[in-house]
């Protein structure tokens, strides 16, 4: 005869912790109306032996089940403590099987490191000699504006000595004299004596 044995589902400890959680706020809720009965033998005009005994044992219920509570509180305090410990280790878990799986090699890190040294002294190297072609110093010292007033000052000095020689008045001729005139009558006045010379 064979026997079926049913595989029952693990429960997880949240479902442990939201049960408790629930009999706790039952046991909230019978509180507050133990409280509101006592208040009410409180209030009763006339004082009889039954109204005190009933008035201790509703003191003693309500004792007993907030004692209950204290204990529910501490159950779930526990087994939130054993959930987190099960997260954790999990974790961990996990964090050995990324170890396991990545496997660094030191050696891999260190070569590593040397082309990552390399890299930067080149990338520094190359953005010096860059800042060196885009330098341009502003710096200017006190004897390079001294030198610079006096070549000024000088300059000064020579074009008011200009300003203060006396102007020379160019005289312009009205009459524009013909040189080739004269010439001309005096070839014209030996021609003919020349001719009776011969004559």
């Amino acid at each position: 005869m064979h026997r079926c044995f049913r595989k029952r589902n693990k429960r997880q400890i949240a479902e442990y912790i939201n049960e408790l959680k629930d009999l706790d706020k039952t046991l909230e809720v019978m509180c507050h109306r133990i409280e509101a009965d006592i208040k009410k033998t409180a209030h009763e005009q006339k004082i009889t032996k039954h109204t005190l005994q009933r008035r201790l044992l509703l003191k003693r219920h309500y004792k007993s089940v907030d004692q209950r509570r204290v204990q529910i509180l501490g159950r779930i305090l526990q087994l939130e403590n054993l959930h987190l410990n099960g997260m954790q280790i999990h974790a961990l878990k996990h964090v050995s099987n990324a170890h396991k799986e990545v496997a660094i090699n030191p050696e891999d890190v260190e070569e590593l490191l040397d082309k990552l040294n390399v890299f930067t002294d080149d990338f520094n190297e190359i953005s010096e000699r860059l800042a060196e072609d885009f330098n341009f110093n502003t710096d200017i010292t006190d004897e390079e504006l001294e030198k610079e007033l006096n070549s000024e000052l000088e300059y000064s000095s020579v074009l008011n000595s200009i300003a203060e020689l006396p102007q020379l008045n160019v005289l312009q001729h009205t009459e524009t004299r013909d040189v080739q005139r004269p010439v001309q009558a005096k070839i014209q006045t030996q021609i003919p004596a020349t001719a009776n010379a011969y004559g």
